[in-house]
């Protein structure tokens, strides 16, 4: 289901992303993220291991919050 109103979670996780260092936008709830162009198998790991903590940190967020 879409969250209400629509942007405000993708704005949030695109907010925490950038706490986490990671260049990235929100198209609505939607994230793009922008990674350098060239990068090491160690530099994906890292990138994954950071977006795991901002999905974490967003859905606890969304919990709490009764968002979702």
């Amino acid at each position: 289901r879409a969250f209400d109103p629509v942007g405000k979670v993708g704005g949030l996780a695109a907010d925490i992303g950038h706490e986490e260092g990671l260049i990235m936008r929100n198209l609505g709830d939607s994230l793009a993220l922008c990674p350098p162009m060239i990068v090491t198998s160690e530099d994906v790991a890292e990138i994954v291991a950071r977006m795991t903590r901002v999905v974490d940190r967003v859905e606890a967020l969304i919990a709490s919050d009764g968002i979702f």
